[in-house]
């Protein structure tokens, strides 16, 4: 969770955090990438992690005493246990993270934003938590878009937002926060008497009902570290395996915004808004 929390109150847009996937702790680089075209940025992102996959290569086939410095500094992130299996494993797991600060502090002075759930483990206030997952969906911005075409606050993708939305060549309610909002309160609560555990009704917000039924069945359990940590079924990847972490994460800053962030603006609608162009959809990855 602490990865997270640095995303969203240490880092902006202008920075990209590249790490291990399995274990976020493992940073191995922070790139500043102000300036550059989207392009250029994933081009010179892309670059590194090959850097890094290839150093971590060198670390697992290499001995000892013909590492280079950098190849040192890069096993010093790792534990002093750690071997070559360790290494060939991290080098297929690099990835790359943005931070997004600014995204976050806009989003936190949204209406939608404001009064963050009190600390606790009851029902009531894990779904009044749940709804509050467009901190890690959208920041509350109203006109994000996804590369997978998921739009609004809510992030509903075409399939799933029919069932409970207005979206033809007409209208797209997925825009309307409210009725947004309206429609996710809706999905969680027919996902949780499905599910039956808050952490995976969550978590089915990104990976889905049936995604996260099946890897149920598969581990047996509804224990979501279990499940982490042992299905690997076909797109359980880097995004559904965190995003129940981004989520608390996400609330407990939302807690505590001023705290990271200074005294919020009002008119916060305005706000929003004025931080994004309709033309220019927002990447979080």
């Amino acid at each position: 969770m602490a990865f997270w929390t640095d995303i969203f109150t240490k880092y902006d847009g202008t920075q990209t955090i590249i790490h291990d996937e399995d274990d976020p702790r493992i940073r191995y680089e922070t790139m500043v990438t102000s300036g550059m075209s989207e392009a250029q940025r994933r081009s010179v992102v892309g670059d590194r992690r090959k850097h890094y996959s290839k150093t971590l290569e060198n670390l697992a086939l290499k001995p000892r005493e013909r590492w280079t410095e950098e190849e040192k500094r890069v096993a010093a992130l790792f534990p002093e246990t750690s071997g070559a299996g360790r290494f060939l494993q991290a080098a297929g797991k690099v990835h790359s993270q943005r931070g997004i600060r600014d995204q976050f502090q806009a989003g936190s002075s949204a209406p939608a934003g404001g009064s963050p759930p009190s600390k606790g483990s009851s029902p009531d206030t894990v779904f009044d938590g749940a709804i509050r997952s467009p901190y890690v969906e959208s920041s509350y911005n109203p006109l994000a878009l996804s590369k997978a075409g998921a739009a609004g606050v809510w992030q509903f993708t075409r399939g799933t937002g029919r069932r409970f939305l207005r979206i033809d060549r007409y209208v797209d309610e997925r825009r309307d926060v409210y009725v947004a909002t309206h429609a996710a309160a809706q999905y969680l609560k027919q996902a949780y008497q499905q599910i039956g555990s808050w952490s995976l009704t969550v978590t089915s917000y990104n990976h889905g009902v049936d995604g996260i039924l099946r890897a149920k069945r598969t581990v047996g359990t509804n224990d979501i570290g279990r499940l982490i940590r042992e299905y690997d079924g076909p797109y359980f990847g880097f995004a559904s395996k965190n995003f129940y972490a981004e989520f608390l994460a996400a609330v407990e800053v939302a807690r505590d915004a001023e705290t990271h962030f200074g005294p919020l603006q009002l008119d916060p609608l305005e706000q929003v808004s004025a931080s994004y162009s309709p033309t220019r959809p927002v990447s979080r990855r």
